[in-house]
């Protein structure tokens, strides 16, 4: 019933009771980027840069875990609170990796049994031909891809599809 908010802009977590909007506590993080509630524990995870913080529902810090520095890039994270123990996902580029929440602590995050891929941009789907499309790469001299779910064939159509922000395909 509580609605955990990442005020980046006032470096803190701001928790909220959402029956009535109102004010429960708050709790200093330095420009949080990300926020999860592990919904039987309440614990709290939040990402600051390459830190995630596991807080307890008051905001005390129970865990700390330190991902690698990524130049010119961000860290994007999951919680996996179905798992037990607790995963934390953080993928950046063409990393994916896992953490173990062990409770006061984190276990050394590992690469995931994954296959790197380069950029994906605007995926597009036809679910009644089972065709999904995706632009792979950055710039110009990337290539519109489409896989055939059914076969698992995956063509590549010819030219470039390069172009800037709003330009999109859609299979039809």
């Amino acid at each position: 019933g509580n609605l955990v908010v990442a005020d980046a802009g006032n470096n803190r977590v701001v928790i909220l009771k959402e029956a009535d909007r109102s004010f429960i506590a708050s709790f200093h993080v330095p420009g949080p980027d990300w926020v999860a509630v592990h919904p039987k524990s309440g614990a709290i995870y939040v990402q600051s840069g390459d830190v995630v913080l596991k807080c307890s529902d008051k905001g005390q810090e129970v865990a700390r875990l330190t991902l690698p520095k990524q130049k010119d890039a961000r860290w994007r994270l999951a919680l996996d609170a179905s798992a037990d123990p607790a995963i934390l996902w953080a993928g950046c580029k063409s990393s994916l990796l896992r953490s173990e929440d062990r409770g006061s602590t984190f276990a050394d995050p590992v690469p995931a049994d994954s296959v790197g891929t380069q950029m994906l941009w605007r995926p597009a789907a036809d679910p009644t031909r089972k065709l999904v499309a995706c632009r792979i790469g950055g710039g110009y001299g990337s290539k519109l891809h489409i896989l055939d779910e059914a076969t698992g064939q995956v063509r590549v159509v010819p030219g470039d599809v390069a172009g800037t922000e709003g330009r999109t395909h859609r299979l039809g």
